[in-house]
Parts: C-alpha cells; sequence; structure tokens
C-alpha cells in the first residue's frame, strides 16, 4: 500500500489536487485500484534523520488509522511543512481527512 518507485512519484507531479495545510502537503490522484497508496516525501531540508522518521512515522499512523473512512481509492504523497516538527499525529490525520474528504466531494467518481 506504498509508492515505490520513482515512475509512480513522477506521475503524481501531474496529479489535479494538490493541498497546503498547516503542517502538511498533498498531492492526490483518484485511482480506480483496489486500495489507496501512500508515498511520504521527507528531504533533508526538514531535519536530521531522527526528524524526518518521525515525520513518516505520524503519517503512516495516520494514514493508517484513517485508511477505513475513505470512500474512494487514490493515491498520495505527503510532504512536510516545517511547522511539522511540532505536530502530533493528530493534526496530521486531520489534515490528512480533511485534505481527502475536499477530493471526494469535488471528483465525479
Amino acid at each position: 500500500m506504498r509508492l515505490r518507485t520513482r515512475e509512480q512519484y513522477r506521475r503524481m507531479v501531474q496529479t489535479k489536487f494538490k493541498f497546503t495545510g498547516q503542517w502538511i502537503l498533498v498531492d492526490i490522484r483518484v485511482t480506480s485500484s483496489l486500495f489507496s497508496r501512500l508515498g511520504i516525501t521527507a528531504t533533508k531540508k526538514y531535519g536530521d534523520a531522527p526528524q524526518r522518521n518521525r515525520f513518516k512515522r505520524l503519517v503512516r499512523e495516520a494514514f493508517r488509522l484513517s485508511y477505513p473512512e475513505f470512500k474512494i481509492t487514490f493515491d498520495i504523497v505527503v510532504r512536510p511543512r516545517s511547522q511539522a516538527l511540532n505536530a502530533k499525529m493528530a493534526d496530521i490525520q486531520r489534515e490528512l481527512i480533511t485534505f481527502v474528504e475536499k477530493v471526494v466531494y469535488t471528483s465525479p467518481t
């Protein structure tokens, strides 16, 4: 349930839905696959390795807990904003759900 290859991430550049929140930046592409896939990018500009790994753990957990609520399947790439250093998992989960709901209501699926 993860985006893995460079080509999968490159396809996300052409995505229609891009959102900026207080904690995260999100690209969402609606798909017709059987399950949604998550990709996370956190560069060195964000912080050192423990900070990047913490962010990735928080996003994975937020996605895991939110996944049953999603009514459509999609590919999603999440990037941190600098304020995400202070974010809690619930903050990230709230933004993730909000952005997915926006896609559900605007998507003709």
